[in-house]
């Protein structure tokens, strides 16, 4: 699990399964997953290409996304 904050953009979500992927702005992950119950404020739906700040926590050996905030 990395404290470091990693910035990307969301470039799948499928809202009716609640979940999607982020390109990380640095090429050391190809995709890490994100569950709607990480989005920020509750949030259930967020659209594709937006930015966004996280840190990576792992599942399943996995990368996967954890206290997502949306960029400005």
């Amino acid at each position: 699990m990395s404290e470091e904050v990693h910035t990307g953009t969301i470039t799948l979500w499928l809202g009716t399964r609640g979940y999607g992927f982020i390109k990380d702005d640095v090429p050391s992950y190809k995709g890490v997953f994100l569950h709607a119950r990480d989005l920020p404020n509750g949030m259930k739906d967020i659209a594709e290409g937006t930015k966004v700040s996280f840190k990576i926590g792992e599942r399943n050996g996995k990368p996967l996304a954890r206290d997502v905030h949306i960029i400005a």
